[in-house]
């Protein structure tokens, strides 16, 4: 339960109090109406909380530093008893979290842009559902283990050595030399 929850059943219980203190029949609905939408936000998402398996997948080829990488996920489930809209939390190392809204389908993406070389691990993911109001909140971990890799960009180059370290020495380097 959220903090908005919680408070939302402390207003309707002190509303009721109050109604009942002053005789005020008006203020009965509202003292009632306040607990039943917390409980209808807990039955929102108890009937969404379902088992979900994450689905990530990276497309296009090799990644290289400094480009941008696309990441394509899928949620997916064995039963739909509640359309409801998901808002995924993932973290990717050290590039941060990113936090996105899945839809209908199930599917989201997001971009890493300017990816420097090194591996990332995909940390952690959190799949997070609110009822309308905000009252009630699941949050659940899902396995998603997996890295990305971005390779260093490789230039090529003209000549191997310059032309003056190329005749000092046939190419060696000598650490000591006597004094002539």
């Amino acid at each position: 339960m959220t903090h908005r929850g919680r408070l939302a059943l402390v207003l309707g219980g002190a509303t009721y109090l109050g109604a009942w203190a002053f005789g005020s029949k008006i203020l009965y609905p509202v003292a009632l109406g306040l607990p039943l939408a917390v409980l209808l936000g807990w039955l929102w998402t108890a009937l969404a909380n379902r088992p979900l398996q994450l689905r990530r997948t990276l497309p296009g080829g090799e990644r290289l530093e400094g480009d941008d990488v696309k990441v394509a996920l899928e949620l997916v489930s064995e039963q739909r008893l509640v359309p409801a809209r998901w808002t995924l939390r993932e973290r990717v190392g050290r590039l941060g979290e990113r936090a996105m809204t899945v839809g209908q389908n199930g599917r989201a993406r997001y971009m890493l842009r300017n990816v420097p070389r090194g591996r990332y691990e995909f940390e952690e993911t959190v799949a997070v559902i609110e009822d309308p109001f905000g009252l009630e909140r699941v949050e659940q971990r899902l396995d998603a283990a997996g890295a990305l890799l971005v390779y260093p960009r490789l230039v090529e180059l003209d000549r191997l050595f310059s032309d003056a370290g190329a005749r000092a020495h046939d190419g060696r380097r000598l650490l000591l030399r006597r004094p002539s």
